[in-house]
């Protein structure tokens, strides 16, 4: 707000704009992702999780308002409809339009510069992890038992360890460790660029690559990656190799897959264990039954039974994941065999084997009689 609020000051409507962009995908690709669970707390649960939800609800209502305001020159028939729907069916004497309304203020008690950072670094760590699971085509919905993470500067450690929940969450990794050096994790090789060296040194240039194999990789792509040259004894002479005379190649070691961005590395542990697998196969399950409580037009809090049928896999799911399935879905049970007729169902594959499943809602299950 205040930086959008300086901007328009300042007639820089680009950068203004720009700035709202990035903080609706914030609000509803994280804080609102990431707060389903506050924003329903089922009948019995403590009155903790109530004034969560509460609060959760709250903090959206305000940004929703206040985006209302400040989309306002911008894209003023939507900023009216939020507004309409928001504040004038909950408070008639607020002013009539939004465009009457007067001008948010920042609060400058309300900001927490230190969560602030915290957050855009477990958005970063969680970008280049899901980075390093798509290059190694493994869906987020499978967990994984380890993310390693080389961050920029040790001050950065105890930032991430006030996230370190969030990441794991997000990745769907079982631990998260930090290293200094990324020396398991990645092979690095320094690339001397013939096209460059050569014209430069000439005959001299094949013993300046096996001087550099001879060297730490490692540390010379650190020396080359902060812009540093590499000095080299060459014989009787001394050479200079300028960063842009190289080039840093990186590979994973397995069973890690990687991925690196301005100073942070990544890594994701791909090793699947028997364990592993069916957790990922019940996520998978939890999903079509997801799916299909969308078809089927229930409600958020429709309680559900569901039909399932299938072989080992499914088997192996049911007994170690049974409870989990039925509480992300609301199932009050799962039954084998064929749903009744005309229920909802859907057969799909769960890694070559054909599931079927069907649901009821709960309160409509037929009688035996």
């Amino acid at each position: 707000m205040a930086y959008v609020t300086e901007r328009l000051d300042r007639y820089d409507v680009t950068n203004a704009a720009r700035a709202i962009g990035g903080f609706v995908d914030d609000l509803s690709n994280w804080y609102v992702r990431r707060s389903r669970r506050r924003f329903w707390s089922r009948a019995g649960e403590s009155r903790q999780s109530d004034e969560a939800k509460q609060a959760a609800y709250h903090t959206l209502y305000t940004c929703l308002v206040t985006l209302s305001h400040l989309l306002a020159p911008f894209t003023p028939f939507i900023a009216e409809a939020i507004y309409q729907n928001l504040v004038r069916t909950a408070r008639p004497d607020a002013p009539e339009s939004v465009h009457l309304a007067d001008w948010p203020e920042a609060d400058q008690a309300l900001i927490d510069e230190r969560l602030m950072a915290d957050v855009r670094l477990a958005q970063r760590i969680v970008r280049l992890g899901h980075a390093a699971r798509q290059a190694a085509r493994i869906r987020v919905r499978q967990p994984l038992s380890e993310v390693v993470v080389r961050l920029r500067s040790p001050e950065e450690r105890a930032a991430l360890d006030r996230v370190t929940d969030q990441v794991l969450e997000e990745l769907n990794v079982k631990s998260l460790r930090v290293v200094e050096r990324d020396a398991d994790l990645v092979e690095v090789e320094i690339h001397p660029l013939p096209a460059r060296l050569g014209p430069k040194y000439g005959a001299l240039f094949p013993r300046i690559r096996a001087a550099l194999a001879q060297l730490d990789q490692i540390a010379l792509a650190e020396q080359v990656q902060a812009g540093q040259p590499i000095r080299l004894e060459v014989g009787t002479e001394s050479v200079e190799v300028l960063p842009e005379e190289v080039e840093v190649r990186v590979r994973p070691r397995p069973p890690y897959s990687v991925a690196e961005e301005a100073g942070y590395l990544v890594a994701v542990n791909t090793e699947l264990t028997p364990e592993l697998e069916v957790e990922g196969d019940a996520r998978e399950v939890v999903r079509h039954i997801q799916e299909l409580r969308k078809k089927a037009g229930l409600e958020l809090s429709d309680r559900i039974i569901t039909y399932m049928q299938g072989q080992a896999r499914l088997a192996r799911v049911l007994a170690r994941f049974g409870d989990y399935v039925a509480g992300e879905t609301l199932s009050v049970r799962l039954e084998p065999g064929q749903p009744p007729e005309g229920a909802p169902q859907e057969a799909f594959s769960l890694n070559g084997e054909e599931v079927c499943i069907g649901i009821v809602r709960a309160d409509r299950e037929p009688s035996s009689g």
